[in-house]
């Protein structure tokens, strides 16, 4: 085609592809076409730009910060066009204070930038601040001493001008108090529930009622796309199962790998303790370790420990068999124990000891050291280790014959399985949606079941690694389009979704009549379906209140004297509540402990700081040239 295209391209036709491909270059010149997207503009404020590329920088910085607070973060959080523009308007507010810093002449003494670099950690030693880690640690980044600290002064300038907005908010006692109020008030709130399910009636619902509504709401009756797979799951584990073993293999792995099965030093102990509560004052405490050093004394003078353990331990499970307390785990008695335990010879008794229990006299009553255990004990873990190392001797060849033969043989699973040993299994019919358990619960499987290679070429998927020792191919053995379903498919789902619609308008017109009399000061009338909740003081945010009958209880006026505040509410499952409110009391200053005030006023310090940059980084756009190119993004 390209050949004929060329012979007939000759005279005017010619001509007037020269001039249509050349148009462009006219306008917009080469640079458009060779243009790195990188080098695309995402805003620019007066002269100074932000690229692209620059975005993409601040944009990866984000997702490590995150990743490295919050461990996995999901990648699609970063591609919402909220978060993009929200990342953008930061670097605009970067570069507009950058800006102002230049242009207002910020300066940061010599003395304070020494004091920065000499105290940051990444530049100290074993010996405070280490010259050499500096100069190392900046030319491994590809930066001069001199561009560095040129670049931090600037930063620091940057923050000091932030530093310098901030510290400028105070919190004023008024301000103080009027929060205080809003944040500890109590009201006095009842409500009333109409119950959804005594107002719903299905067997009232016509059948034309259906048709309609059917017809009006098709979109919403369809079935999923699933698909039945066909797969081969390769794992170290279950290789480990099918591994056979006898007596003999098992003592030749145990006489190459004895340092394994190594039993760690025990100690048997006896104690006397005297209780202390952990939350105990300092001065019981003391004087709980007063009488721990009387009973060493009494000790050191003779007495018999066992005895002295019957008489005076206050651990009344060890006292009568003399403090006795057997071999000691680890962890058992806690840290500090096991620490003084294991530093005790044998029969040696220790200085007073304080655990979560009390203070204790510790003994050493016995030491089995450590040495290798026997065959017979550790037959069953030898077992273990030993399927496991056959197992991923044979998992590292399967695997490569595994990719190798379903991808050369990608119509099929069965050559693949014959050459592997393994078994084709065949899931259930599964949707896009991944499951909460079971192997296809991870949505490498499921995006893969759904991709079109397997699913529109039919081919066998790549090797799927679920893990280092787990591998699994799939294919699609079985394929269910999507399709609309009928009436008769869906219709106890129509007739329920009617009924739930019709008793939700009859639950809101009765809801609003009744609320409508209860600001009249009448009574309400009990009636199937209706359940009363008697009027109580609640504090904002109590959670002894349903959650939105509490936001619509404290989000109405106060009432007059003697009247009611009156709203409606749906609630979660259906239902209707009828909220009222009868009484409002503030939240008393006086009441609220210095700790508690100084945590209202920072909070209220630092609304009033973000407040005020945020103002002035809005003033100063307003002053600047300032543009945005969000399809750049």
């Amino acid at each position: 085609m390209l050949q004929t295209i060329r012979d007939r391209a000759t005279g005017w036709i010619a001509w007037v592809i020269v001039i249509l491909i050349t148009i462009p270059f006219a306008f917009w010149g080469v640079d458009r076409y060779l243009q790195n997207d990188s080098e695309r503009l995402v805003a620019s404020i007066d002269d100074v730009e932000i690229s692209l590329r620059d975005y993409q920088n601040g944009l990866q910085q984000q997702k490590q910060r995150a990743a490295s607070v919050m461990g996995r973060v999901d990648p699609e959080l970063f591609e919402r066009p909220e978060f993009k523009r929200k990342l953008l308007d930061k670097m605009i507010s970067d570069q507009l204070l950058s800006s102002t810093v230049l242009e207002q002449n910020f300066r940061i003494a010599d003395a304070l930038l020494a004091q920065e670099i000499q105290f940051s950690p990444a530049f100290r030693g074993e010996n405070g601040f280490d010259a050499d880690k500096y100069a190392r640690v900046l030319r491994s980044q590809g930066e001069s001493p001199a561009s560095f600290e040129l670049r931090l002064r600037h930063a620091m300038a940057v923050d000091q001008l932030r530093l310098a907005v901030i510290t400028s908010e105070m919190v004023l006692p008024n301000e103080l108090k009027r929060l205080i109020e809003l944040d500890r008030q109590q009201r006095e709130v009842s409500w009333l529930r109409l119950s959804a399910g005594a107002f719903r009636d299905p067997a009232q619902v016509e059948d034309a009622a259906m048709q309609t509504y059917f017809d009006a709401n098709r979109d919403a009756f369809h079935t999923e796309e699933r698909v039945k797979l066909a797969y081969l799951d390769l794992s170290v584990s279950g290789l480990a199962e099918q591994v056979s073993v006898d007596d003999a293999a098992l003592l030749e792995y145990f006489d190459t790998h004895k340092d394994r099965y190594v039993r760690p030093e025990q100690r048997e102990a006896a104690h006397i303790m005297v209780a202390v509560a952990p939350d105990a004052d300092a001065a019981t405490a003391e004087a709980a370790r007063q009488r721990v050093i009387a009973l060493r004394l009494r000790l050191d003078n003779g007495e018999d420990f066992v005895s002295l353990a019957q008489s005076d331990s206050e651990d009344v499970s060890t006292a009568s068999e003399g403090g006795s307390l057997g071999i000691v785990d680890a962890g058992m008695m806690g840290d500090e124990f096991d620490r003084v335990l294991y530093s005790l010879d044998e029969g040696a008794v220790s200085e007073p000891v304080r655990t979560e229990f009390g203070w204790h006299l510790v003994k050493a009553t016995k030491i089995h050291p450590a040495g290798t255990k026997r065959f017979e004990d550790a037959r069953d873990a030898v077992a273990t280790d030993y399927r496991h190392q056959r197992a991923e001797e044979q998992f590292y060849t399967l695997g490569e014959r595994l990719a190798d033969v379903s991808y050369s043989h990608s119509d099929n699973l069965q050559v693949a399985a014959e050459e592997t040993g393994l078994k084709v299994h065949t899931s259930e019919f599964l949707s896009r949606e991944v499951p909460r358990e079971g192997l296809f619960s991870n949505a490498k499987l499921i995006e893969a079941a759904f991709s079109d290679d397997v699913l529109t070429q039919g081919r066998n998927s790549e090797v799927i690694e679920l893990a280092p020792d787990h591998l699994v191919v799939l294919r699609v053995a079985d394929h269910e389009a999507a399709r609309s379903k009928t009436l008769d498919e869906v219709k106890d789902e129509v007739r329920l979704r009617i009924a739930t619609e019709q008793a939700a308008e009859r639950m809101q017109r009765l809801a609003d009549t009744m609320a409508d009399t209860l600001r009249a000061n009448g009574d309400v009338a009990d009636r199937d379906g209706l359940t009363r909740n008697a009027a109580t003081w609640y504090q904002r945010g109590d959670a002894k209140l349903v959650a939105p009958v509490a936001r619509t209880a404290f989000a109405l006026p106060k009432p007059e004297a003697g009247a009611r505040s009156v709203s409606t509410v749906l609630l979660d499952g259906g239902d209707v509540a009828v909220v009222v409110v009868t009484g409002v009391k503030p939240g008393v200053e006086s009441d609220v402990s210095e700790e508690i005030r100084k945590t209202y006023s920072d909070s209220l310090a630092r609304v009033g700081a973000e407040r005020a940059l945020s103002e002035l980084v809005t003033q100063l756009q307003s002053e600047r040239d300032v543009k945005i190119y969000e399809s750049n993004l």
